[in-house]
């Protein structure tokens, strides 16, 4: 029952890896071109720093994503019945770079949501 649960927990957090990874490159885009063609330097200014937040915020939810899916994916590999050293070498080291990826995708997403969150409100 736990393995059905980590895999489900697998697939989930790769596909919204791939969906957030997707909304930061859009954002990304989007922030290049508004910095590449500055005009005038008030509203672009604003536009390029509401890009920035915004590329930074779905960069940490793709972290999250990530961090979440390398902690399952080393689960996984602990659970198996006869642990060899590579099995729990890969795990330790899926383990590591998981928890890595989620508490910085945490940190990143504490500092940008506030300001995503307030800019959109200041827009409405």
């Amino acid at each position: 029952m736990i393995d059905m649960l980590l895999m489900f927990t697998v697939v989930i957090a790769a596909s919204f890896s791939v969906y957030y990874s997707f909304k930061t490159r859009s954002f990304r885009k989007q922030y290049y071109e508004i910095a590449a063609f500055k005009k005038s330097k008030v509203k672009t200014k604003k536009k390029e720093q509401e890009a920035f937040n915004m590329m930074k915020y779905y960069n940490a939810k793709t972290n999250i994503a990530m961090g979440t899916l390398l902690t399952a994916m080393a689960v996984i590999q602990f659970m198996f019945p006869e642990p060899t050293g590579w099995r729990i070498g890969v795990g330790a080291a899926f383990l590591a770079l998981g928890l890595f990826n989620l508490i910085m995708g945490i940190r990143h997403y504490r500092t940008y949501a506030t300001k995503v969150y307030n800019g959109a409100a200041k827009n409405v």
